[in-house]
């Protein structure tokens, strides 16, 4: 397929989805940087609507590209900085669609990380990428977290969002959709350690907001609370929320991934 010049009336449209109420009502997103497209369009095509990219970049990668039917839009250096979220505009970029989520998820699944209320692009992203290295099965997010398909959050996801399925919902809610077999595991400062802890063979492990950590709702759901425990002497004040994700499934999946 042939690229077409990208308009200044389509560029305005595009630039849209940078705003979350344009994502929600077009139920799209834009996938930023080299690696995340060339990704997409391998392994997940059905999900790409549209290849936004540089002359220079096009030249380069068209062959890769061919006869895959994908829609290309040829943008000049500066209308690539209109589009991009980033603090430096990559070459090229995606229109997609959201992953669909598994019918049987819920039923099939044995280990969730439910996050409340996190509110860092960064953060989220990063989560979803521990989750597909852990094998978790899904990220279940409240209604409060940001958004996943916020150009930062993808970008920090590193490709993982095609392979992790990502919810919101109410926190109330995953509680009814979840078995009674599943125990909500609370991660917080003041629990036991995590590294003698007897992970149960189905977990939701739950983390809090950056800055005010579980809301009082979330903790009364949670059967256990959980800690990573610092060294004596240690004046750190505490861990962030993805690199304290990061300790606790390896922790939660190591037996799993060593097939004890």
């Amino acid at each position: 397929m042939q690229p077409f010049t990208l308009s200044a009336t389509k560029l305005k449209e595009i630039a849209a989805l940078k705003l979350k109420k344009h994502r929600q009502k077009y139920d799209k997103f834009l996938a930023e940087g080299e690696k995340i497209s060339l990704e997409s369009i391998h392994t997940a095509p059905h999900l790409v609507q549209t290849l936004i990219a540089t002359q220079s970049w096009w030249d380069i990668h068209y062959t890769k590209l061919r006869g895959r039917g994908i829609q290309t839009l040829i943008a000049t250096e500066d209308q690539m900085k209109k589009l991009s979220a980033l603090a430096n505009p990559p070459a090229v970029m995606l229109i997609m669609n959201p992953p669909e989520i598994p019918e049987n998820l819920y039923s099939s699944a044995t280990t969730f990380i439910l996050c409340d209320d996190i509110q860092d692009p960064g953060n989220l992203g990063t989560i979803v990428r521990i989750a597909d290295w852990f094998g978790i099965d899904a990220v279940l997010c409240s209604i409060g977290c940001v958004d996943l398909y916020n150009s930062k959050s993808i970008q920090s996801t590193m490709g993982s969002f095609l392979r992790v399925p990502v919810l919101y919902d109410s926190i109330a809610s995953y509680k009814t959709k979840l078995s009674t077999d599943f125990a909500f595991i609370a991660a917080d400062m003041k629990g036991q350690d995590a590294i003698s802890f007897d992970w149960p063979e189905k977990t939701v492990l739950v983390i809090g907001n950056e800055g005010h950590g579980l809301s009082k709702e979330t903790r009364e759901m949670c059967s256990e609370t959980i800690s990573i425990m610092k060294a004596p002497g240690s004046s750190a004040e505490s861990l962030n929320a993805a690199i304290s994700t990061g300790i606790l499934c390896a922790l939660m999946t190591s037996r799993k991934i060593r097939g004890i």
